[in-house]
C-alpha cells in the first residue's frame, strides 16, 4: 500500500475540487490504461443533491465528440433537481407575478424551454447582456407591477421588458427619444403627477439580428399573457385551469431534447407524472365547495404533482460512469471506487430523533439506523474495491478560513492503518500519511491540453512555477 496508490483518502477544498479531481484522477486512468471501460469506475455520493450542480458543470460542460467527454449518469437525484421540475417551478413562479430578471432568465436557460420555443442557449445570453445593458428588472408593463403590488414610486413603466424593448424597436424608426404610452411616476402619488416617460432609442450589434430580436419580444409576451390566461382561467374552475395548465406546459415545456446532456427518459418521466397529475387535479370539482380553487392553492396543487424522485437512467452501470446513493443496497463491486462527499457533518449522520418521536423512548429489534446503516456501507465498499479506493472529503470552509474535519469512519480508518501497518513519514516534524494528499484551491483550466500530451494540471502533485510560467 505504500506505493500503489490502491487506497487514496484527498482532502478537498470545496465540492467543485472533490468532483474535478474525480474527473482528472479518471483522466489518469485512461491515459496509463488502467481502466479498458469507463464502466469501471463508479463514484458513490454521501448526499447526491449536494454534488449535482457540481457534476453536470465538470462533466457535463463537453459533448460527446470532445476529446474530454466521460459518458456518466446519476441516481438517487430527487425530482427537483431535474430540469423538468426546475422548469416548471421557474414558469409557475411567474405565472405567481414573479416576473422579474431573474426568474424570466431563469426559465429561459432550461434546456427545455429552448427546445421546445426553439430558441438557443446563445441566443438567450444574447437577451441577458440586452436585459442588463437597459436596466429591465420587474414587471412586464405598469399595468402587471400594479397587480404586483407596487406602489408609488414603483408604479412606472421604468425598468419593465416591455420598455426595453421598445426601446430596441424604434431604433429603425426614429434617432431621438419619443413619446409613446409609457408612465414615468416621480412623485410617489398614484397617477394625478405621473407623466410620458420618453423612449430613448437602443442599439448594438446583436440589435441588427431581426429575427433574434423579434423572438425575445414574442418570447416576453407570450409570457406576460399566459400569465392572465392562466389566472383567469382558475376563476372559471379546476376544469378550465387544468387545460390551461396543460396547455402552457406543452408550450413551454412540451418537447425533450435528444441530446446526451439531458436524460431524456428521467425528464419523459416526469412530463408524464404532472399529466397524470393534472388529471387527478380536475377532480377536486366534485368535491363539495370546490367549484372554484384559489388560484395559489391552484399552483400548490400543480407542483405537488411532480414526484419526488427521479427515474433512473436507462444507461446506470454500464453506459459510463456512474454517480450512486451510498447506500447498502447500491454497493456494487468495481474495479475503481470513487466516495465523494465524506464530511463530518454529512456521513455517516445522526441518530436524533424529536423527544415525541416513540423511537427516542426505545428501540426494539428492526427500528431503523441511519448511522448504522451507513457505517455497514462503507464497510461494503472496502470490499467492494477491487483495484482502488478513492475516498474525498471537504477540507476547508472558504468564506470562514476554517478546516473542517473528515467523517468518523476515514479517522477510525486511518487509525486503525497507522497503528496495524506504520505508515506514516515525518515531514518538517509533521506526520504525513502516505494514502493522504491535500488538493489545492486551484484556477478552473481547461483539461484539453493534459488530453493532447500537455499536462498544465495544477495538481497535488505537479509544480505549481510551471503553471505561472504559462506551460
Amino acid at each position: 500500500m505504500w506505493n500503489d496508490s490502491s487506497l487514496q483518502i484527498l482532502a478537498c477544498p470545496d465540492r467543485g475540487r472533490e468532483i474535478e479531481e474525480i474527473r482528472e484522477q479518471v483522466l489518469d486512468f485512461i491515459k496509463d490504461n488502467r481502466i479498458a471501460m469507463h464502466n469501471e469506475v463508479v463514484v458513490y455520493l454521501t448526499d447526491p443533491s449536494r454534488h449535482v450542480p457540481y457534476i453536470q458543470r465538470v462533466f457535463g460542460r463537453f459533448k460527446p465528440y470532445d476529446p474530454e467527454y466521460i459518458p456518466f449518469c446519476i441516481l438517487g437525484t430527487t425530482g427537483k433537481d431535474t430540469l423538468f421540475a426546475q422548469g416548471m417551478k421557474a414558469l409557475l413562479d411567474i405565472m405567481q407575478l414573479r416576473f422579474d430578471r431573474a426568474h424570466v432568465f431563469e426559465l429561459l436557460r432550461n434546456p427545455i424551454v429552448q427546445a421546445t420555443r426553439g430558441f438557443s442557449a446563445d441566443a438567450v445570453s444574447i437577451w441577458e447582456q440586452w436585459a442588463e445593458a437597459l436596466s429591465i428588472f420587474r414587471g412586464y408593463n405598469l399595468e402587471q407591477r400594479m397587480e404586483m403590488g407596487d406602489t408609488g414610486l414603483a408604479l412606472t413603466d421604468a425598468h419593465t421588458f416591455k420598455l426595453g424593448m421598445a426601446r430596441m424597436l424604434v431604433v429603425e424608426l426614429t434617432e431621438g427619444a419619443v413619446i409613446l404610452d409609457f408612465i414615468e411616476n416621480e412623485t410617489g402619488n398614484d397617477s394625478s403627477d405621473a407623466k410620458s416617460l420618453p423612449v430613448i432609442p437602443y442599439r448594438d450589434f446583436e440589435t441588427s439580428d431581426r429575427k433574434n430580436l423579434e423572438m425575445f419580444c414574442a418570447t416576453m409576451e407570450a409570457l406576460y399573457s399566459d400569465g392572465k390566461r392562466l389566472r383567469e382561467s382558475v376563476e372559471t374552475g379546476p376544469d378550465g385551469a387544468v387545460e390551461t395548465m396543460r396547455n402552457l406546459v406543452s408550450q413551454w415545456m412540451g418537447k425533450i431534447p435528444e441530446t446526451t446532456a439531458v436524460d431524456g427518459a428521467a425528464e419523459g418521466s416526469m412530463l408524464r407524472s404532472l399529466y397524470d397529475g393534472l388529471a387527478a387535479v380536475s377532480l377536486q370539482k366534485s368535491i363539495p365547495g370546490r367549484a372554484h380553487i384559489p388560484f395559489e392553492e391552484f399552483v400548490t396543487l400543480v407542483t405537488g404533482c411532480l414526484p419526488d424522485e427521479g427515474a433512473s437512467p436507462a444507461n446506470a452501470w454500464t453506459g459510463g460512469i456512474t454517480f450512486a446513493p451510498l447506500k447498502p443496497s447500491m454497493v456494487v463491486p468495481h474495479n475503481i471506487i470513487f466516495v465523494a462527499g465524506l464530511d463530518d457533518v454529512l456521513f455517516p449522520g445522526s441518530n436524533e430523533r424529536p423527544s415525541w418521536g416513540l423511537l427516542s423512548c426505545k428501540r426494539i429489534i428492526g427500528d431503523s439506523d441511519g448511522v448504522r446503516d451507513s457505517r455497514f456501507a462503507f464497510l461494503e465498499l472496502l470490499h467492494a474495491a477491487r483495484k482502488r479506493l478513492i475516498l474525498t472529503y471537504r477540507s476547508k470552509d472558504m468564506q470562514k478560513e476554517s478546516e473542517l474535519h473528515p467523517s468518523s469512519v476515514i479517522e477510525e480508518l486511518k487509525a486503525y492503518l497507522i497503528d496495524m501497518i506504520k505508515i506514516m513519514e515525518y515531514s518538517d516534524g509533521k506526520q504525513v500519511y502516505a494514502f493522504q494528499r491535500e488538493i489545492p484551491w486551484i484556477v478552473h483550466i481547461r483539461s484539453r491540453h493534459y488530453v493532447f500530451g500537455r499536462d498544465v494540471r495544477l495538481c497535488g502533485q505537479t509544480c505549481n512555477s510551471r503553471f505561472l510560467q504559462g506551460c
